[in-house]
């Protein structure tokens, strides 16, 4: 009654398991094992399908959001594949682009980017061995270019049904953002403007 409802869930999801599996082109072999035992299966979920990276301290996802095909080689026929035995394909991302990735320039040369406190930098965050910049989703055009080319074109068009929409809770205090709303005030508001950019 206060916050609203939650859509109804489409009908697929309820119709099996979603399996997670994070192991490359070997999380289909992994995946058939549980279909050969009978499982009814409604998903394979695979949060690395844009690749990986090697940390000190373990393996992190590659966050450029767009299919690795070194790490799944020929997914988009895999899906496909999937698709036609009842078994949908879903994915991960966040609102974060690593500045090694194909995304941050694009998203830096819009103005798409949080910037540092002082100066028109965009804001880097260090998030263990790699830096990203953080998508401004103040800014409507940020918000929809995301939306639509990241969400929109890299991942449903490409084929997923669904993904995790992960960190929508993390934005720097002292970010500078489109809009002129301190980032101490935006924090809170963050999780909403990152699910709007989800539900669009």
């Amino acid at each position: 009654a206060r916050f609203g409802r939650q859509p109804v869930l489409p009908d697929w999801i309820l119709s099996g398991a979603v399996i997670g599996l994070k192991d490359g082109e070997n999380s289909f072999a992994r995946l058939k094992r549980y279909q050969e035992a009978g499982t009814a299966i409604a998903a394979l979920w695979c949060e690395d399908w844009v690749g990986v990276r090697q940390t000190s301290f373990g393996r992190r996802l590659y966050w450029d959001w767009r299919w690795s095909p070194a790490r799944y080689p020929d997914l988009d026929r895999r899906i496909a594949e999937l698709a036609a035995e009842g078994v949908r394909f879903m994915g991960y991302v966040n609102p974060y682009l690593c500045v090694d990735g194909s995304l941050y320039p694009v998203a830096a040369a819009a103005g798409y980017l949080a910037l540092k406190p002082d100066g028109d930098a965009p804001y880097i965050i260090d998030f263990g061995e790699f830096d990203c910049g953080v998508v401004d989703f103040t800014n409507p055009d940020a918000a929809r270019w995301f939306a639509d080319e990241v969400i929109g074109a890299n991942m449903l068009d490409f084929g997923l049904s669904g993904w995790m929409a992960d960190f929508g809770e993390y934005l720097p205090h002292d970010a500078r953002l489109k809009s002129g709303l301190p980032g101490m005030l935006a924090h809170n508001a963050w999780p909403t403007l990152w699910a709007e950019v989800n539900a669009e």
